[in-house]
């Protein structure tokens, strides 16, 4: 989501490593200035953050104002094909600036709809991914891809696990 959380603990690992890595960005999010760290809130990365991070960190989009709920339910679950279309190139427009590859989109909490996906094609996204749990195989639907889904509590033997099935 672009969250502060990532500049913070996962980017030092990741220079630390030489690591590289793909971050989801709710591009309206995006901050210029970073309000006092307050690890109770969701706090989300500044646009010098995303520089310094520049280029072991890939910016990729998670929308631009369709991560939100209606109703318990995701928002992008409710809008038109042209509501979806305008939020998605506005996503890359914004995300330009930092990597002017945007090809990707995370649906937000991983909803989407035929017309979503019909969206991001159209947007210019090549591949899109849910939250379904599992690996990518060949010929799966690219508007649609699985995620495996490593946790804080994964230890060691879990994530190899994981990443084995």
């Amino acid at each position: 989501d672009g969250l502060e959380s990532v500049y913070r603990y996962a980017f030092p690992i990741l220079k630390k490593y030489h690591f590289n890595a793909t971050i989801f960005v709710i591009s309206s999010r995006m901050k210029y200035t970073l309000p006092p760290w307050d690890p109770n809130q969701l706090q989300f990365i500044t646009r010098t953050q995303y520089q310094e991070m520049e280029p072991m960190i890939d910016l990729q989009s998670h929308t631009h104002f369709l991560h939100r709920l209606l109703k318990d339910e995701p928002i992008i679950l409710r809008r038109s094909l042209h509501n979806m279309l305008v939020d998605f190139r506005r996503s890359i427009q914004v995300l330009y600036e930092f990597n002017p590859k945007v090809r990707y989109l995370a649906y937000p909490y991983g909803s989407y709809t035929p017309l979503a996906k019909k969206a991001a094609e159209l947007a210019g996204f090549q591949l899109a991914f849910s939250t379904q749990i599992g690996k990518v195989n060949f010929g799966d639907d690219r508007y649609q891809l699985k995620r495996i889904y490593l946790l804080k509590e994964d230890n060691r033997q879990q994530i190899l696990q994981k990443l084995a099935q």
